[in-house]
């Protein structure tokens, strides 16, 4: 799960910013410190849902629900990890330490009983990918623009109602066990995914036409075939029945190429005009 923390490359490397060595450093030193306050919350999460992990078909192989590792030295590690993320965000700076601990501290509420909150859940899951985007733009100076907050914004929705969708069609029971969901809200939350994936794939367009001026047909055709694609792919349950996005990119060889070839185009257009 720290393949989430690429995000924080995100806005330095669409500043043109990240080819710099100190940006670069700064950037990695980011990247460890928010991977290990990630895995902290992990496993405290993991510590506290033990016994609801214990009967999740996917989950219940997970260290702690196989109880292959001890709840105390799970405990002793999170604190360890935890230690060292601040020390370094703080190292980097107060506003990177702050996105850090609002960060830990929303997590936590989350894992406490936000998650169990029909769809404010959703709304939460999707400012953790967001949080990152603005850790990584405080690390660095990069500037987050309104186009590209909206359009991340609405990705991430797409990635967060997917997942409570993928849950609820996963679930051997009518009340999905720690969610505030039925097995009703499935198609709810699946047209709503939908929605916001088709959003991200209109701003997308505007901002390519309006703010890049791209003209070439070709650049324009390659975004929308590629971003086209990704989603398709992205919501191919025949193929991938996980609940975890990272998981259903990682998994998915095509899926995970689309979107680095993506990427790449979008990121060459928007530096190139800069």
């Amino acid at each position: 799960h720290w393949v989430k923390n690429v995000l924080i490359f995100l806005p330095p490397v669409l500043a043109g910013k990240f080819f710099a060595a100190p940006v670069i450093i700064e950037a990695l030193v980011g990247f460890v410190s928010f991977s290990l306050m990630a895995s902290a919350g992990y496993i405290l999460n993991d510590i506290r849902d033990i016994d609801r992990d214990r009967a999740h078909t996917r989950k219940a192989s997970r260290p702690l629900a196989a109880a292959t590792v001890k709840v105390q030295t799970a405990l002793i590690i999170a604190f360890l990890l935890l230690a060292v993320a601040i020390a370094l965000s703080a190292y980097l700076g107060k506003i990177p330490l702050l996105y850090l601990l609002i960060y830990f501290v929303l997590n936590y509420l989350y894992s406490t009983f936000l998650k169990a909150v029909r769809f404010f859940d959703i709304i939460i899951l999707s400012s953790f990918y967001l949080i990152r985007l603005f850790y990584g733009s405080a690390i660095t100076d990069a500037e987050l623009t309104g186009w590209f907050l909206a359009t991340t914004t609405l990705s991430f929705l797409t990635l967060s109602t997917n997942k409570r969708y993928m849950e609820c069609l996963l679930s051997k029971h009518h009340n999905i066990p720690g969610r505030g969901y039925t097995k009703d809200d499935a198609v709810f939350l699946q047209t709503f995914s939908i929605t916001f994936a088709v959003g991200t794939l209109v701003l997308l367009n505007m901002h390519a036409f309006f703010v890049l001026h791209i003209q070439s047909p070709l650049i324009i055709g390659l975004i929308n075939l590629f971003s086209a694609g990704i989603m398709f792919a992205y919501f191919d349950n025949k193929n991938n029945m996980s609940d975890d996005p990272v998981d259903r990119v990682l998994k998915n060889p095509l899926l995970l190429l689309m979107t680095l070839f993506f990427i790449a185009v979008y990121a060459w257009e928007v530096i190139s005009r800069q």
